[in-house]
C-alpha cells in the first residue's frame, strides 16, 4: 500500500450543529448552514460519537452511527419506520407517486412489478450497451482535442444516454440534453431543505422562492408524458419489455401519474447518483498517481475484449475497489432518514415515536471509530482482509434493508464498463486550479465542473 495516500478538500466545519437546547439563535444559525450546504452542519463530535441527539423545535432526531442499532432500526425493525417529512417534501414536488417517495401498498406494488428488471441476471444484456456507450463518448472526448472540459456534466450525459438505451426503448423519442439541463437547475434551486421543510411544515404553507421550480417541474412532467404517449403507441413482444411497458402492460394497476412519477424517479435517481460517484472517482485518481497506476495497469492486463462486457467486474476487482472507495468517500446518496411510528428501544437507546432516526452516510463513512485514516482515499480497504474486516452496516453506498437501492446491481456494471473504458484510452488530470468541494443538493455535486483534460494514450479504437 502507498506511503502517501491523498485526502481530498471537506466543506468548511460549522459550530452552528443541531443539539438538544436550541434557542431561536442557534436554530437561524443551523437553517441558514442548512441552506447552504447541509453538510457543514456535521461537528468534529459526529464523525467520533455512537449517537448525538438533536432537536428542532419540536422535532426531536438521533444520528446513529453504531452499525447494530442502523440494523435494528432499518432492517430488523424497518416496519416501525416511515420517510421522514423533509425527504417527501424535497422529492415529492418532483415525483409525488414516485418509488423514492411511495410509501406502504403504493411502494410495495412498484417494487414488486420492477425488481425483476434489476436482476443480475436480467441485467447481463445492458454491458453490451453501456460499452458501446463507452466507446462513442470516448469518440466525444478526442474531438476536444486536449481542451478541458467539465467532467461532471460528461458524466451526466453519459449516464442519462446509458440509462436510457439500457431501459427505455423509446430513447430515441426522448431530448435527453433538455431533460438533464431542467433536472440539474431543479437540484440547484431545491437540492437542500427549504426551511419550512426542515422545520416539518405543513405543504400549505408557502415556499417562497419556489416559482422557478414549480415551473421546472412542470416541464419535467411534460417530458415524460410525451414519453409515455410514445410508449403506448409503441407494441412490444413479452420478451423484449421496457420499464414503461412493464408498468402499462402490469396486472397491478398504474395510474398515469404513478407511472410518470416512477419514470422520473428511475432516470433522476438512475443517472444522477452514478455520474456523481464517476465524477468523483475521476478527480480522486487524477491525485493519486500511485492508484491511477495500478488501475490503469489492471485493465490492460485484463482479457476485456475476449469477455462480454457484464463480466468484466469480476475479472477487475482493484477497479471494482476504487469505485467503492470514492463512493465511501463521497456517497451519490449523502443520508438515509426514518421517522418512528412507535416507541422503541435498541439496546440503550429509547426511541420516542415521531423521532427522525437519521444514518448521515457522510459521517458514517468516515466515522473515527469505523474507519482507519477515515478521510484518505485508499482503495485496498476493499480487498483481501481488510475488505472482511469491515463492519456490516458501517459501508451503505446503495442503503439497506427494504427500500435497498434497487438499481445497485446495475449502477455498479455501469461504474466498472465506463471507467475501465475510459482509462484503456485516456489519462485525465485535473485543469481547476481550485479543487471540488462536496456539496449535498440531494446527491453529493462538486463545487466546481471538475474541468480535466484527455491525454490519449492508445490510438487503436477500444475493441
Amino acid at each position: 500500500m502507498p506511503d502517501q495516500l491523498f485526502a481530498p478538500s471537506l466543506p468548511p466545519a460549522s459550530d452552528h450543529t443541531l443539539h438538544e437546547k436550541m434557542g431561536l439563535i442557534d436554530t437561524a444559525r443551523y437553517l441558514r448552514t442548512m441552506s447552504r450546504n447541509p453538510l457543514e452542519a456535521w461537528g468534529r463530535r459526529h464523525f467520533s460519537e455512537k449517537e448525538i441527539h438533536g432537536r428542532l423545535f419540536w422535532q426531536k432526531s438521533i444520528l446513529i452511527n453504531d452499525p447494530k442499532k442502523i440494523r435494528h432500526v432499518f432492517v430488523k425493525n424497518a416496519s416501525n419506520y416511515g420517510l421522514i417529512s423533509a425527504r417527501k417534501a424535497i422529492l415529492g414536488r418532483l415525483m409525488p407517486n414516485g418509488i423514492l417517495v411511495a410509501e406502504g401498498s403504493q411502494w410495495k406494488k412498484t417494487r414488486y412489478v420492477l425488481a425483476p428488471t434489476f436482476t443480475p441476471k436480467h441485467i447481463q444484456k445492458y454491458g453490451a450497451i453501456i460499452r458501446e456507450r463507452c466507446m462513442s463518448f470516448s469518440d466525444t472526448i478526442e474531438q476536444f482535442n486536449g481542451t478541458p472540459f467539465s467532467m461532471a456534466d460528461a458524466m451526466l450525459g453519459l449516464t442519462l444516454e446509458i440509462l436510457m438505451e439500457c431501459l427505455f426503448f423509446q430513447h430515441k423519442y426522448f431530448d435527453v440534453a433538455l431533460f438533464s439541463q431542467r433536472f440539474e437547475k431543479l437540484l440547484s434551486l431545491a437540492g437542500t431543505p427549504h426551511p419550512a421543510d426542515a422545520l416539518g411544515l405543513p405543504s400549505w404553507v408557502p415556499r417562497f422562492g419556489y416559482k422557478e421550480t414549480s415551473k421546472l417541474v412542470h416541464e419535467i412532467h411534460t417530458q415524460i408524458q410525451d414519453l409515455l404517449h410514445v410508449a403506448r403507441a409503441t407494441k412490444t413482444s413479452s420478451e423484449d419489455q421496457d420499464i414503461l411497458s412493464i408498468l402499462l402492460a402490469s396486472e397491478v394497476e398504474f395510474t398515469d401519474e404513478e407511472i410518470i412519477d416512477n419514470i422520473i424517479a428511475f432516470v433522476t435517481a438512475g443517472h444522477e447518483t452514478t455520474a456523481r460517484a464517476l465524477t468523483w472517482t475521476f478527480y480522486l485518481l487524477s491525485q493519486s498517481p500511485q492508484h491511477l497506476s495500478e488501475l490503469v495497469k489492471e485493465v490492460a492486463n485484463a482479457p476485456l475484449t475476449a469477455t462480454a462486457p457484464h463480466q468484466w467486474p469480476d475479472l477487475l476487482p482493484f477497479t471494482k475497489a476504487v469505485l467503492q472507495e470514492s463512493m465511501r468517500l463521497f456517497p451519490p446518496v449523502v443520508q438515509i432518514a426514518r421517522t418512528a411510528f412507535d416507541d422503541d428501544l435498541v439496546g440503550d437507546l429509547k426511541i420516542e415515536r415521531g423521532t427522525d432516526m437519521i444514518v448521515s452516510l457522510w459521517v458514517l463513512h468516515r466515522h473515527e471509530t469505523l474507519w482507519d485514516k477515515p478521510h484518505v482515499f485508499d482503495p485496498y480497504r476493499f480487498m483481501g482482509d481488510r475488505l472482511k474486516s469491515i463492519k456490516r452496516y458501517s459501508y451503505l453506498p446503495f442503503g439497506l434493508g427494504p427500500r435497498v437501492c434497487i438499481g445497485a446491481h446495475f449502477a455498479m456494471l455501469e461504474a466498472v464498463i465506463v471507467l475501465s473504458s475510459l482509462v484503456r484510452k485516456y489519462r485525465f488530470s485535473l485543469a481547476d486550479v481550485v479543487h471540488p468541494v462536496p456539496t449535498m443538493k440531494v446527491t453529493l455535486h462538486p463545487s466546481t465542473s471538475v474541468m480535466m483534460q484527455a491525454t490519449e494514450i492508445c490510438r487503436p479504437k477500444m475493441s
